[in-house]
């Protein structure tokens, strides 16, 4: 779980975000899913969430795309790792009222097959 700092707003405070990549592995087809909750471990209901894809140490970076919503704060994306190594999720989420915050998960992908 990586902790996300609302910025000051209606909901200023702290919230969560628990990601989950699976099956987290290069070149294959990957499946993650995101929660996000406030400090009192409640759903946080949020306008946008958009996802990123970063090489750590490296130039390499996927197109922002949106995650579509499977219930109250929680999101999900099919994406695919281009190749085994360390990598970033950049997850955005945007309130109602416009403030944005980012949220960096760091992962290892495996080597499919």
């Amino acid at each position: 779980m990586t902790t996300l700092v609302i910025p000051p707003g209606p909901a200023k405070g702290r919230g969560f975000v628990e990601a989950v990549i699976s099956p987290a592995f290069g070149g294959l087809p990957n499946e993650l899913h995101i929660s996000v909750t406030d400090d009192g471990g409640k759903p946080y209901e949020i306008a946008v969430a958009t996802v990123d894809l970063r090489a750590v140490g490296g130039p390499e970076r996927s197109p922002r795309c949106g995650l579509r919503s499977t219930g109250e704060g929680h999101f999900a994306a099919a994406f695919t790792v281009p190749s085994a190594g360390k990598w970033q999720l950049g997850i955005t989420v945007r309130d109602s009222d416009g403030t944005e915050a980012l949220v960096l998960v760091p992962f290892d992908a495996g080597m499919s097959g």
